[in-house]
């Protein structure tokens, strides 16, 4: 069981880094595209992931907190529950702050190399 949900960790990093780097590679026209357009297609990619993650995953650690309150509090398991809830929230917190810090990050990035018009629509 933990080695099927080591697969699917490292086959999800595998689908987000390549879809990322795809991305990034097409939306600037190819290899040699401008870096604000590069940039603005990742952070628009950013945003639009990482604001579906921080619902999914407020959403979930809602829902294991207040099922591991429900469940009696013989077992190791209840214990388990509230761990992953916390973590989730916590994780939905990071995110969020990923969120808002993406398209101030790109802008840095963009201005330090030089290019005018960045980051338009991020």
């Amino acid at each position: 069981m933990k080695t099927i949900a080591n697969l699917m960790r490292y086959l999800f990093l595998v689908m987000m880094t390549g879809g990322f780097l795809t991305t990034s590679v097409f939306a600037a026209g190819g290899v040699g595209g401008t870096v604000s357009s590069t940039l603005n297609a990742i952070c628009t990619d950013i945003k639009t992931f990482v604001g579906i993650l921080v619902i999914v995953l407020l959403a979930l650690g809602a829902v294991l907190y207040a099922v591991s309150h429900v469940m009696p509090a013989s077992g190791n398991i209840k214990g388990n529950l509230q761990g992953w809830s916390l973590n989730m929230i916590v994780g939905a917190i990071v995110a969020l702050i990923i969120y808002f810090l993406a398209p101030w990050i790109a802008t840095q990035i963009a201005a330090t190399g030089g290019s005018s018009g960045l980051v338009a629509t991020c």
